[in-house]
């Protein structure tokens, strides 16, 4: 009977080792990272017709879609099609909608992935769930095809630790070009500016090396005599590392068809970018708003910036608040108004401000694919609301100043956004007048000479009568705010810079109420400015969300 017990016993640790195998089989991709290249590189090799597609922003863009011609001349008996899909100025959060259209209509065999350097404001847990997405989607696919993604390099180091990690567990090649070019740049000496032509491009030199890099790196993939090229039959995809569901069914809806009272159909665009857009739809004079409805969790639009734009509100379900000024420079913008939304049907309104145009791209859906029927109930911000809300700015002179502090390290954020200075301690603080010549924002970088490192402080006080008020907060990249000395906004990742005030309800108390704000200066401004707004904050519920 003991013999039976021992015997049952090891059965018993035989069987929890099995679960613990399968358990971790699970947790990571089955096979060796880059069969997936290596079974591609096979049927290139014995003169399949192939597709290449290269997704990723402006390095992309500008990258000959990283393989041509090299693949092309690797397997001569091939005939290789190849694809730039890059769109400067974008990351993987619009990746996941692009991709249906950029990506997977082209029937790729391969795809390369660069959003290293765009990805760099996201937090790690959106850029990992967004390039998990995309992964996943590709390799859902009836004939998934190989994935290869490409870091490239920032003068202050482009942040590929969430790249690295969603690589490592879908076992994917993944080619840090960071590290190659910091240890170029160490051994041989060469200044940066001698290979890239700002903090993040490459000039024509630096892509010839970038071009080697990759192709190097992708050798040791090639078939080799007496290999045997990786089963056709794809792996299966491990448990995702995202907590958050993946975005699988992400699309781009043309608008420019749409026939909207006050809106009309513009055809075509007199720049470069008119190939990303199929015309747009433009509102007309005077102003009208737009009601758009559509099934899913995830609601934004893709438009156009011109500096003859004008601005417009939005909001999903009358239970949000966005505002977006079209005006700060010519190009194009994409933003969502709606995140993880209850999978049902959902209304976007949105009012344009003025005469001046506002011309919208695409539809930004996700997550329709398993919504409900019916529209989702409908709160209190209406098409009156968009239209009459009003800021009243606090003037540039009404605060003091103190700084610049830090400025060691050339990052964004740096340790400084993290570091207290004296007016986070109770050290002595020299604090100046704003001159009265700043208008409604504060520009430290004027004031200080400073334009890509430090931080400096502000502080100001306001008088209420006490209670709710909604805050709206200007700064070209990060901020901290302290209303009567505890911590109230802290803005460390995108939110659209100066020109897009992020609003932040919050009570005053009767009197005096004490703002300090600390400031962090980056590549491209170190403003800073404050707008109010009482009288609505009183009435809305706190159901709103402001963006």
């Amino acid at each position: 009977m003991l013999e039976n017990h021992r015997k049952g016993i090891n059965h018993m640790r035989l069987f929890l080792l099995f679960l613990l195998a399968v358990f971790a089989f699970f947790q990571t991709a089955a096979g060796n990272t880059g069969d997936d290249l290596r079974a591609f590189f096979a049927r290139a090799a014995a003169g399949e017709p192939v597709t290449a597609v290269a997704l990723g922003g402006s390095i992309t863009q500008g990258g000959r879609a990283w393989v041509d011609p090299w693949l092309k001349e690797t397997f001569p008996k091939s005939r290789v099609s190849i694809f730039n899909a890059g769109i400067s100025g974008t990351g993987s959060h619009l990746g996941i909608f692009r991709i249906g259209r950029d990506v997977i209509a082209l029937q790729p065999d391969l795809v390369l992935i660069e959003y290293a350097v765009n990805d760099g404001g996201l937090s790690d847990e959106d850029a990992v769930r967004y390039l998990e997405s995309m992964v996943v989607r590709l390799k859902r696919l009836p004939r998934p095809p190989a994935i290869v993604f490409i870091e490239t390099a920032a003068r202050t180091g482009s942040i590929r630790h969430r790249h690295e990690k969603v690589a490592a567990h879908y076992n994917l090649v993944n080619i840090d070009l960071q590290v190659r070019l910091d240890e170029y740049l160490k051994t041989t000496g060469t200044p940066w500016e001698k290979l890239m032509s700002d903090d993040v491009h490459p000039n024509a030199a630096g892509y010839r090396l970038y071009w080697d890099w990759i192709a190097e790196a992708l050798t040791p993939y090639l078939p080799q005599d007496g290999v045997p090229a990786p089963a056709p039959t794809p792996a299966p995809l491990p448990k995702p590392l995202s907590a958050k569901p993946l975005i699988l069914d992400g699309k781009m809806i043309p608008l420019s068809g749409l026939s909207a009272p006050g809106w009309k159909e513009e055809s075509t665009l007199s720049t470069w970018y008119d190939r990303v857009f199929l015309g747009t739809l433009a509102s007309s004079r005077p102003p009208a708003p737009l009601e758009l409805h559509a099934h899913g969790t995830e609601l934004g639009l893709f438009y156009i910036l011109d500096r003859t734009a004008g601005s417009f509100r939005a909001s999903v379900d009358g239970r949000t608040f966005a505002h977006v000024n079209c005006d700060i420079r010519n190009g194009y913008g994409y933003q969502l108004f709606g995140k993880e939304l209850e999978p049902r049907l959902h209304k976007l309104l949105i009012r344009p401000l003025s005469d001046q145009p506002v011309k919208l791209g695409y539809l930004l859906v996700a997550g329709d694919t398993a919504a409900a029927a019916g529209l989702a109930p409908q709160g209190p911000v209406n098409d009156e609301l968009l239209a009459n809300f009003k800021w009243t700015p606090v003037p540039a002179s009404g605060w003091q100043w103190a700084g610049p502090f830090g400025g060691e390290t050339l990052a964004w954020p740096s340790p400084d956004f993290q570091t207290r200075f004296a007016p986070e301690t109770t050290e002595e603080t020299e604090w100046k007048a704003v001159p009265p010549t700043e208008g409604e924002t504060i520009d430290f970088g004027k004031l200080t000479g400073r334009h890509d490192r430090g931080v400096c402080y502000a502080r100001t006080t306001l008088k209420s009568k006490g209670g709710k008020i909604l805050l709206g907060v200007k700064a070209d990249y990060f901020v901290k705010l302290w209303i009567n000395g505890k911590l109230a906004v802290t803005l460390d990742g995108p939110h659209g810079g100066a020109s897009h005030p992020v609003c932040v309800r919050t009570e005053l108390k009767p009197g005096d109420n004490e703002i300090v704000a600390k400031i962090h200066s980056g590549s491209q401004g170190f403003s800073f400015g404050l707008l109010l707004e009482d009288d609505l904050a009183q009435t809305l519920s706190d159901e709103v969300v402001f963006q």
